[in-house]
């Protein structure tokens, strides 16, 4: 079961002058999404009007119990610590399962966890399968920007569009299997915490607030497919884009709530809370020189190479 831990953490954010935020444990459930389409939101309803048309989303996976990874090479992958493939194990000899498109009916591509650790003390998991998935399934490039309370403001992801992943309400549809158990909604990156913990694991945090008409006031923005998280979509990818690409900005951690409303007026609202790729970029680097290797085509395409430099010679 997905779930997080209950903790109480003091807000860094000026506009939500310190008010208290409580992360509490949830169940297992879908995505919450702002106006709800399957057309709309579900990835495998495979339709036009999908708020992610134009991006390729073929390197977000998920083994048979739901877990999400993201992958980062052909081979290395992104998920949560608490909810990673083969959690509570290592993973090891776990199968994922990816799709080259949006069409739940193309046949599948699947690669096994040989290997995975935590990053640090953090909630990030990082892996590597024991082969190259091919050419088909896309790998995305994490963020790097170091990013510290006080430089938060200025570093160009606060007030970033972002799409969040979770669990579909269409749980018959789409040939009823995990993998295509997919919807993805909107948010804006609207806050960052410094060296949260629960207790157990800890992580620079970006937060999307869940916002309601009319939090403008607040100095707040409300997306079309505004989205929180619920329970099962932890470690599921933050992405947010550049140049027609996603690259991955976090990895979802933990929800809860807070009053966004400054002096004594209350406003209280969800929020969803990633671990943030960028101050954890050396690891991930380190992580990725030791144990990524090309994808299938490019191994071919140089042991062809050297096969014609040994025939010249």
């Amino acid at each position: 079961m997905d779930y997080f831990r209950t903790i109480t953490l003091i807000n860094h954010l000026p506009r939500w002058m310190a008010a208290a935020i409580t992360l509490t444990s949830i169940a297992d459930a879908s995505i919450s999404i702002q106006s709800f389409t399957a057309a709309t939101n579900d990835r495998f309803a495979n339709n036009p009007s999908f708020v992610g048309a134009g991006y390729d989303w073929s390197g977000v996976g998920r083994d048979s119990l739901g877990h999400w990874v993201t992958m980062i090479t052909p081979n290395v992958f992104l998920s949560a610590k608490h909810y990673h493939p083969g959690s509570p194990g290592t993973g090891i000899g776990t199968s994922v399962t990816f799709y080259p498109g949006n069409d739940p009916s193309a046949p599948s591509v699947s690669g096994v966890v040989a290997g995975a650790q935590q990053i640090g003390g953090t909630d990030l998991w990082i892996g590597y399968l024991a082969n190259a998935l091919p050419s088909s399934i896309a790998h995305y490039s994490t963020i790097t920007i170091p990013i510290a309370s006080a430089t938060f403001a200025t570093s160009g992801l606060a007030g970033a569009l972002t799409f969040i992943s979770g669990n579909s309400v269409t749980d018959t549809g789409y040939g009823a299997v995990t993998a295509t158990d997919y919807a993805v909604g909107t948010n804006v990156v609207e806050g960052f915490f410094t060296n949260v913990t629960d207790g157990t694991s800890y992580g620079d945090t970006l937060v999307t607030v869940r916002n309601q008409t009319g939090d403008n006031v607040y100095g707040y923005t409300m997306t079309t497919s505004e989205a929180q998280l619920t329970g099962g979509d932890s470690g599921s990818p933050m992405m947010v884009t550049s140049g027609g690409n996603l690259y991955v900005a976090g990895i979802a951690w933990a929800i809860g709530t807070v009053d966004i409303a400054p002096g004594p007026t209350v406003a209280t609202r969800d929020i969803s809370l990633y671990t943030y790729t960028g101050n954890y970029d050396t690891a991930i680097q380190s992580y990725i020189d030791l144990y990524s290797v090309p994808e299938p085509s490019v191994l071919m395409l140089f042991a062809g190479v050297v096969v014609f430099i040994r025939r010249r010679r």
